[in-house]
């Protein structure tokens, strides 16, 4: 079985070393290998002559590359240092710099991820966006400027995630501000092109109906109707009908435009779980709680939450994922618009949740919370927590998922 090798190290110095590492028994070949590996960072500034066996110090050690590569673009952004990789089936090694890690190892066999479209589709009808922009500009026409526009905006940390779904869709430009990064497709030709991919893998959840009336938008402007006033007025009256409707001063300027009807579609008999898997990486979240006990000796219980939320239009899906998972309950939210589908039994978790997981991968930054969630379950299943270095353990775990990971500097 072909093994991942790896192993990275840093100068403390923040200074780039660039000399090549000349090994006691001399430069290694890299091979052709793609699995499991080991990764970590040095402790002090070595060079050429050192003897690298002996003075080598790694800070931080990842020990598969496949499995922890979502921790190592996480942990590494834009740091500078010099990287190691180890064959794990041979021991060869090969010693190589940059002047930001995470990038660098995006550029290598570690970033590609396995996409599968299903996971896609699922992961759009989460979190993509299909919007008709209309901006007043004389220039045009009939005074408006029409631009049919599809985005995804996540958290920086899964840059990799939307960069990976645009070459695999072949469309679309990646757009990163501070914390957010954005999958925007812009151009017509992109647009029709995602069309086409959508028209042959459908959604499930109840964007299908602003898919739908996107695309009846996107038929006109095809046309070139959009530049009449007949064909304006019906991009405002689909564009009523999509997402949050028309803004005041769409309102205004076209007083007399209906909403065209939002259609509505059922539920497929069965769905795809690569699908669910991806609507999963978008709406799912995985906690850990620790909360007061005044029956626990510790005075701190521990427990297990998988949710997925959504809109409550879309509460026949999550009954149907209720029925796909068998088991938890799916629960209204009070006096707000939302649903939650939520598994608290830890029997259900360890036999139901995590194996569904383990057989159909997330593939964001969120699989780092899963991971952590199935430390914190196996912790639990062996009564580790009713311990005191357990439950620092878990605590530890705690602090250091969702916002608490969000929250890392980089």
């Amino acid at each position: 079985m072909i093994k991942y090798y790896n192993s990275f190290y840093k100068d403390t110095n923040n200074k780039l070393f660039l000399q090549t590492l000349k090994l006691t028994q001399g430069i290694l070949p890299l091979g052709n290998c793609r699995a499991n590996g080991v990764f970590g960072f040095l402790s002090y500034r070595f060079y050429s002559s050192d003897n690298a066996n002996n003075m080598v110090k790694p800070i931080i050690i990842y020990i598969n590359a496949d499995t922890e590569k979502l921790n190592i673009f996480a942990d590494n952004r834009g740091k500078v240092g010099v990287y190691r990789w180890i064959n794990k089936t041979n021991g060869n090694t090969y010693v190589g710099s940059s002047v930001n890690i995470s990038v660098r190892m995006y550029t290598t066999n570690i970033s590609s991820l396995k996409m599968n479209l299903s996971f896609i589709i699922g992961f759009i009808d989460a979190e993509g966006s299909f919007t008709v922009y209309m901006r007043k500009d004389p220039r045009y026409s009939q005074g408006w400027q029409i631009k049919p526009v599809f985005a995804m905006g996540l958290h920086l940390n899964d840059l990799f995630l939307l960069e990976n779904i645009s070459t695999f869709l072949g469309i679309g430009r990646i757009y990163k501000t501070k914390d957010s990064v954005y999958l925007r497709v812009e151009s017509l030709e992109g647009i029709n092109q995602l069309i086409k991919i959508l028209d042959n893998n459908p959604f499930i959840s109840q964007k299908k109906a602003d898919f739908y009336l996107f695309r009846k938008a996107v038929e006109i402007i095809n046309n070139g109707e959009h530049v009449t006033k007949e064909g304006l007025d019906k991009i405002v009256a689909i564009k009523a009908s999509m997402n949050w409707g028309l803004s005041e001063d769409i309102k205004k300027a076209f007083p007399d435009v209906s909403a065209y009807e939002r259609p509505s579609f059922k539920l497929p008999s069965v769905f795809d779980c690569n699908w669910l898997a991806g609507f999963a990486e978008g709406e799912s979240n995985f906690v850990v709680r620790v909360s007061t006990s005044v029956t626990n000796k510790l005075g701190k219980s521990v427990s297990l939450r998988f949710t997925i939320t959504q809109h409550e239009r879309d509460i026949l899906l999550m009954n149907s994922i209720e029925k796909l998972f068998s088991c938890g309950q799916v629960k209204n939210r009070p006096a707000q618009p939302y649903v939650d589908f939520i598994v608290t039994n830890l029997k259900d978790i360890n036999e139901k949740i995590i194996p569904f997981f383990e057989k159909y991968p997330l593939m964001g930054c969120k699989k780092l919370n899963y991971l952590d969630f199935c430390k914190a379950a196996e912790l639990i299943k062996n009564k580790v927590h009713l311990t005191s270095q357990g439950l620092n353990e878990i605590i530890r775990i705690k602090d250091g998922m969702n916002k608490g990971r969000n929250n890392e500097p980089r």
